[in-house]
């Protein structure tokens, strides 16, 4: 079976009896998204359907020793931003943040980060993904959320 039968038949087995899929071609903003027939978005961008699926099947999988928490590698502190962290300079705070969930996924524990708004928690974030992704081998996916509480209700 080639790729375009088998990107059709899971693209119909996957959105039945819902055919629609949410398109942004062309880098458009998110108001100009549009929901399209699975038909119509696998005749507009075949190709970036095939790069989808082709990344979909070669996504590396975590190792079972760094996904238990009894047997992870112990915490080791960054002293440093570690050279695989790029397109800036994480501060002072950051680096304190970026160890402190690095300290507490390596422990099993839960935290949230917090503090004023502006201080770069979704760059400490990024950053942290980015550590368990390179200084582990392995991309694993902690539970993560990110809320906007100024909408929260008291």
């Amino acid at each position: 079976m080639s790729l375009r039968c088998d990107i059709e038949s899971s693209l119909n087995r996957c959105l039945s009896p819902f055919s629609f899929s949410f398109y942004s071609g062309k880098r458009l903003a998110y108001e100009n998204c549009t929901w399209e027939s699975a038909e119509l978005v696998t005749e507009i961008a075949p190709d970036e359907i095939d790069k989808y699926h082709t990344r979909e099947k070669t996504l590396p999988y975590s190792k079972k020793s760094e996904s238990d928490v009894r047997t992870r590698r112990p915490y080791k502190k960054l002293e440093s931003q570690p050279c695989y962290i790029k397109g800036g300079e994480l501060r002072d705070f950051q680096m304190k943040g970026l160890n402190w969930l690095a300290y507490n996924w390596t422990n099993g524990n839960n935290g949230i980060l917090a503090d004023e708004m502006g201080l770069g928690k979704t760059v400490q974030t990024v950053a942290f993904m980015s550590w368990v992704r390179n200084q582990l081998c392995c991309p694993v996916s902690p539970t993560l959320t990110l809320t906007d509480f100024s909408s929260a209700s008291p």
